[in-house]
């Protein structure tokens, strides 16, 4: 028969956590640290119990008692996951109860989804009731949003949330009474109730793993809060040489040959700037890190003209880019300089691509430009744990380096990190900035 993990009242153990992620996945394992008062009922299923379940073994599976006949969003919990990799493993929503063959095929379609990014990971699950939330965001006191661990920033992600981004401190705060629900009307300010359940938490990890900056899920429904999922900060004081870094390609376009968008040919390298600045900084003959199309501006406008043209063009987005295409424009090689080119600002699919090539055609011939004097660079979201802009003059000794985790791109909008080299004496001038925003 199945292995179903029931939570304490009162929540788990911070020492039991290491046990329990190895068996269970990480989301799982730091879910059963909440009392159970805090977050939607759930079940855990192990990771070797959901692996039979995907094989086809029968092993029992219904959907337990004390989730029957209740709305279930069924969760991925992989094993060793951490903070980086969230939003990268698939939920599955069930808004109406389901049935118990409903949820098994979640259950294999979850695992399979994983094992396509990584076929050794081992897949935990949890099952929890579906709260349709009226508000919901983020809350975190990581250490490159806080000074000190009693400093949180809270972030609603709905567009009409009544909370607005704030930050707070929670020194004042006693810990929230674990035996409670996280009851909004109880409170004079709402809040507080957010601070003494932070309180609580700070205090429950400090004293164990020493580990007390974290990252929360919440979400309000009813007037009560729910806290959904938590991950541990991974920073760490020492640094990582990202030469010893592995980042998993997970997005790598397939070897499919487009319709409308063009795989780069020599002749568009030596006339796109954004292309021949690629070929410029290779270190070697070897492909670019990620496959990258073009498509010249006036073959947009024709495709997009065009209802066969169109519906291939679209069709290039969903095989080659999923929802996470990127699309940059770029101007010839000898044309003035020209920066913030239009650039999506995020992960977009098909419907949203074409939208945003008319809008951009639109901005070219508005400001009286020629659409032969563009083209658009399209690719697949890149990871990457950090980026830089660096800023060197022959005459000068100095090198300047600004950095901040996420995309380059953001050391337009977020704060960042300073260090200025001076290569004759290797001296090293570090300017850390407190990060109010991140990304």
């Amino acid at each position: 028969m199945i292995e179903v993990f029931r939570p304490k009242p009162a929540g788990a153990l911070i020492s039991d956590l290491e046990t329990l992620s190895l068996k269970y996945g990480t989301k799982g394992a730091y879910l059963t640290v909440f009392p159970t008062p805090w977050t939607a009922e759930y079940v855990l299923l192990s990771a070797e119990d959901v692996a039979l379940l995907a094989d086809g073994y029968d092993i029992g599976f219904s959907v337990p008692v004390e989730l029957s006949g209740m709305p279930i969003i069924v969760r991925s919990s992989i094993v060793g996951e951490t903070i980086w990799d969230r939003g990268t493993y698939e939920s599955i929503s069930h808004p109406v109860p389901p049935s118990d063959n409903e949820v098994l095929a979640s259950i294999i379609s979850i695992h399979a989804h994983a094992i396509s990014i990584r076929a050794d990971l081992k897949v935990g699950i949890v099952l929890q009731r579906f709260v349709q939330v009226s508000e919901k965001g983020q809350l975190g006191n990581l250490n490159r949003l806080s000074k000190t661990r009693e400093q949180w920033s809270l972030t609603p992600e709905t567009e009409y949330s009544a909370l607005a981004l704030e930050r707070f401190n929670t020194q004042r705060d006693p810990p929230f009474d674990p035996r409670r629900p996280l009851d909004l009307r109880a409170a004079p300010n709402r809040g507080r109730v957010f601070g003494s359940a932070c309180r609580w938490l700070n205090d429950r990890f400090a004293a164990v793993q020493k580990a007390d900056r974290m990252l929360l899920e919440w979400g309000i429904a009813d007037d009560r809060l729910y806290l959904l999922q938590l991950d541990l900060d991974s920073d760490n004081d020492t640094g990582t040489d990202p030469e010893q870094l592995s980042i998993l390609n997970r997005l790598a376009a397939p070897s499919i040959l487009p319709k409308v968008l063009r795989v780069p040919e020599d002749h568009d390298i030596r006339l796109w700037d954004k292309l021949k600045i690629i070929d410029d900084l290779a270190s070697d003959a070897g492909p670019p890190p990620q496959r990258l199309f073009v498509l010249t501006a006036a073959e947009a406008a024709t495709a997009l003209s065009d209802d066969q043209r169109r519906t291939d063009l679209a069709l290039d987005f969903d095989e080659l880019c999923d929802t996470f295409a990127m699309i940059r424009t770029t101007s010839k090689v000898e044309a003035p300089k020209t920066t913030n080119l239009p650039v999506t600002t995020g992960c977009i699919g098909s419907k949203a691509a074409i939208e945003w090539l008319q809008n951009a055609l639109l901005e070219i011939e508005t400001k009286g430009n020629g659409v032969d004097d563009f083209a658009f660079v399209v690719h697949k979201f890149m990871g990457a744990r950090s980026g830089a802009w660096a800023l060197y003059d022959p005459g000068s000794p100095y090198i300047q380096i600004h950095a901040n985790w996420g995309l380059p791109d953001a050391l337009q909008y977020y704060p960042y990190d300073s260090w200025e080299v001076h290569l004759l004496t290797e001296d090293v001038i570090e300017s850390p900035a407190y990060k109010t925003n991140f990304l």
